[in-house]
């Protein structure tokens, strides 16, 4: 896990071979605007572009490889609970979670653990960033997304597919109370981009 907090310009884009362009991104952070320095939490891989974009904002940013440290421990539920516990709870609720594509690597019980151990750290007016897929297959893994700006996104192209779960909206809402849509965006290949609102409870 890595924990930032610094401001500074962001770095020369990371070559890359595939790209995507993003929508919820700048919807996300338009409504962090008025923060001086939103906590940010990435449930995706250490990217150093991502670490020099958000560092230009002058977030304070911790990153978790959700995926690759539950990978390590099947997914259990107190495999959730032990990687979770490890964020830092005393400086209160993030203000963004970004699950890029991590919760269609998850089944329902998965999520709802995950989300019940983070409850402590959403509060209302906490974003939520999530892509979730619709198509047949989805990459064997999470792409690792960098960010290149507020519409641009680059990853390494999969090497193999696994059948996608093909979430939709109403299952986050079922298994996150209080969440709303405050936005979501088309996507080509059968994708959507939420951000997800978290409200009053």
């Amino acid at each position: 896990m890595l924990r930032l907090w610094r401001r500074g310009t962001a770095d020369e884009p990371t070559p890359s071979t595939a790209e995507q362009r993003t929508l919820a991104l700048g919807a996300a952070l338009e409504a962090l605007a008025e923060r001086d320095a939103p906590r940010i939490l990435d449930f995706g891989s250490a990217r150093g572009e991502n670490v020099s974009f958000f560092s230009s904002l002058g977030a304070q940013m911790e990153i978790l490889d959700l995926y690759a440290r539950l990978n390590e421990r099947h997914f259990e539920s107190q495999a959730i609970r032990d990687v979770v516990g490890t964020l830092d709870r005393g400086a209160g609720p993030y203000d963004l979670i970004l699950a890029w594509d991590v919760l269609d690597y998850l089944d329902r019980a998965q999520m709802e653990e995950l989300f019940a151990n983070l409850e402590s750290l959403r509060s209302e007016g906490t974003r939520l960033l999530a892509f979730l897929s619709y198509s047949k297959e989805m990459p064997m893994h999470p792409r690792g997304f960098r960010i290149e700006s507020r519409e641009r996104l680059t990853f390494d192209p999969p090497a193999s597919q696994r059948p996608c779960p093909r979430y939709q909206e109403a299952n986050v809402l079922k298994v996150v109370p209080n969440l709303d849509v405050e936005a979501s965006f088309l996507m080509r290949h059968g994708a959507r981009e939420y951000v997800f609102r978290q409200a009053a409870g």
